[in-house]
């Protein structure tokens, strides 16, 4: 019930903030956090623990993060050519953020430096990183170290 409760609040969010044709594709589902981030509901704190849902705005695939029902979600673009070279989903924010989905249940959050967009370079300095897991003890196993290797390795796909 909560994370259809959830599910109907992000849709709402999005389509009233975009005024875009927006659908899911999959249900909500919680993800664990490697480093926890900033709470967007208890400011001051932080949370370990978002949802994320895939869907499609106006023909193109989305992948949508938000701390829950509250809180404002990030939307992220999937970047077709770059998935297709790395031979997985890439989705990327108006913010410069991306999201690499490693697999269907883990996944990179990254911020590059601007000056090493992908595609262009091999990406070597991140101004953020952290990794999601739908399963807790991957998330809390995984190092910043290893999350960024294997994103410069994807970066290395994409040239």
């Amino acid at each position: 019930m909560k994370l259809t409760l959830l599910s109907l609040l992000m849709l709402t969010l999005i389509y009233t903030t975009q005024g875009q044709n927006l659908k899911t594709t999959s249900d909500p589902a919680k993800i664990y956090l490697m480093e926890p981030e900033r709470s967007q509901l208890k400011p001051g704190s932080t949370t370990s623990e978002k949802y994320f849902q895939l869907g499609e705005m106006s023909g193109q695939a989305i992948f949508i993060v938000s701390e829950g029902e509250k809180a404002n979600p990030m939307i992220y673009s999937k970047m077709e050519a770059e998935s297709a070279k790395a031979g997985m989903d890439i989705y990327f924010s108006r913010m410069g953020m991306y999201i690499i989905a490693v697999d269907a249940n883990n996944f990179l959050s990254l911020y590059p430096s601007p000056a090493e967009p992908l595609g262009k370079v091999k990406w070597s300095k991140f101004m953020f990183s952290n990794f999601f897991s739908t399963d807790k003890a991957k998330a809390q196993g995984k190092t910043k170290q290893q999350l960024e290797q294997e994103a410069i390795a994807v970066s290395e796909k994409v040239l």
